[in-house]
């Protein structure tokens, strides 16, 4: 039972959360909404580090893989400006998420930047033909990162 809450708990926090940010941005205080999608935790705070380093004001949303990131989407009051999207991932990879998000109405203007550290040109091409906006190839340091995030914005 104990854990029944605490799970129901944390629930609540996270959804209050999320619509606190869609709210934000609403009124302009959050300038730009991100949201990244990736099953590693380093690489989702370093990549969220590297966006308020070069984008301040701007803030992230965290996902694990495609299916908590469609969830996430569909309970936003504001679209995010930018998704950062790995390939490779549980339960849904990045190439069925961009397939889904560049085929619904509703989310197909969204940029979508590929975040992988796959170099396959195989399969960079097929996530453009998917429609990802760009492809980042996650660099070996922050400092790599930053610049590369200075290019998108």
């Amino acid at each position: 039972m104990t854990l029944f809450f605490f799970t129901r708990l944390s629930f609540l926090r996270w959804r209050i959360r999320h619509l606190f940010y869609s709210f934000a941005l609403y009124l302009k205080i959050v300038h730009m909404l991100i949201l990244v999608v990736d099953d590693d935790p380093e690489d989702l705070s370093l990549l969220c580090e590297g966006i308020s380093m070069v984008a301040p004001g701007s803030k992230c949303l965290m996902a694990r893989d495609g299916v908590e990131a469609l969830t996430l989407l569909d309970e936003l009051m504001v679209l995010p400006d930018y998704i950062f999207l790995d390939i490779n991932m549980p339960k849904m990879n990045g190439k069925q998420f961009l397939s889904h998000v560049k085929g619904d109405g509703h989310t197909r203007n969204v940029k979508v930047i590929m975040y992988s550290t796959t170099s396959n040109t195989k399969e960079i091409d097929e996530c453009y033909q998917l429609g990802a906006e760009k492809f980042l190839i996650k660099p070996p340091d922050f400092t790599t990162l930053v610049k590369d995030l200075k290019g998108i914005f």
